[in-house]
């Protein structure tokens, strides 16, 4: 089992490209970094548990509907009575900009703490994936995300790490400070070139990997966009080129695609060739759908990487019963 733990948003998009003053309406969906990354790898029919807190609300309640329909756990989940569920609402607009709009002062997920990690999870699992997100609501939830890394270390879990930088959410500074010791802390990390400039101060994604395996990190992989993605890890290092994309029309959600195909290839396969093929494709299907996650089922995969997904190696446990 894969354990990630974070921020659920409830998403409002307009049905057509235009403003949100100018919309007549707006679909609902849900979001947030790590659900998007466990919904991902469930399509993948990898068993995941998201952890996070959720308001005792009709849009609550509608986060717990998705996750129960994608096969997403739900074990550790905890309703807060006080705390709404966080909202935000995002422009999809033709000339490409993507403005969103938060609303998540004072929502449930800032009220993520240490008494949210459940223990009794690890004897499950063999993976841990958190974001750069949840330290960033707060003191508390950066003290949880400290927690569940520490802890996955100490029981032998692999422990991914995407720093996933949002400057609204705190300056370059703090979030360096913050997000340092648990970079160090992860065997496998995840960088955006904006995380790479962050931590490393460099977008060369060779020399941001050199750096990061001098931090700790065991694979080191730095997502270049419409350029695909590198990845290192000891003696081995590769660039693939991206997937090939129909009209890009939502960039939103690609990176935490990219993180659930990448894990999930290496779950299964273990070599950086096939998590890379994986997560290029995974993170390219995200930007032809204005959605949080349009991830591919493992049915919707191209034959060839159906087969790879095919025959997991011996003593996988990780991959959903029944799938």
């Amino acid at each position: 089992m894969v354990i990630t733990l974070g921020e659920a948003l409830v998403v409002g998009i307009p049905a057509s490209p235009v403003g949100l003053d100018r919309a007549g309406s707006v679909r609902l969906s849900v979001g947030g970094s790590e659900l998007n990354f466990a919904i991902g790898l469930a399509r993948l029919n990898v068993d995941c548990a998201w952890i996070g807190r959720l308001g005792e609300d009709p849009f609550g309640g509608m986060v717990r509907d998705v996750l129960e329909h994608e096969g997403v756990r739900t074990d550790w989940v905890t309703s807060d009575l006080r705390r709404p569920t966080g909202v935000y609402f995002r422009e999809w607009l033709d000339d490409g900009l993507r403005r969103p709009y938060y609303y998540r002062h004072g929502s449930a997920a800032t009220g993520l703490s240490v008494s949210d990690w459940p223990d009794d999870a690890l004897g499950q699992a063999r993976w841990l994936h958190v974001s750069g997100i949840t330290p960033a609501l707060g003191k508390a939830p950066r003290e949880l995300v400290e927690r569940a890394v520490s802890r996955a270390r100490q029981e032998g879990l692999e422990v991914s790490v995407d720093p996933n930088f949002r400057a609204p959410l705190w300056s370059a500074l703090e979030a360096r400070s913050v997000l340092e010791p648990i970079v160090r802390a992860s065997t496998v990390l995840l960088l955006a070139e904006e995380d790479s400039r962050l931590l490393f101060g460099t977008v060369d994604p060779e020399l941001a990997a050199r750096r990061a395996h001098d931090s700790g990190a065991a694979t080191v992989v730095v997502k270049l966009g419409a350029a695909g993605a590198y990845a290192s890890r000891g003696a081995e290092s590769l660039h693939l080129p991206a997937a090939a994309t129909g009209r890009v029309v939502d960039p939103v959600g690609a990176g935490d695609g990219f993180d659930a195909g990448f894990v999930a290839g290496l779950l299964r396969r273990g070599d950086l060739r096939s998590a890379l093929t994986l997560g290029n494709y995974v993170g390219a299907r995200a930007v032809e759908e204005p959605t949080e996650h349009p991830y591919p089922t493992v049915q919707e995969l191209p034959p060839e990487l159906q087969d790879m997904l095919a025959a997991p190696p011996s003593g996988l446990t990780c991959v959903r019963p029944g799938a």
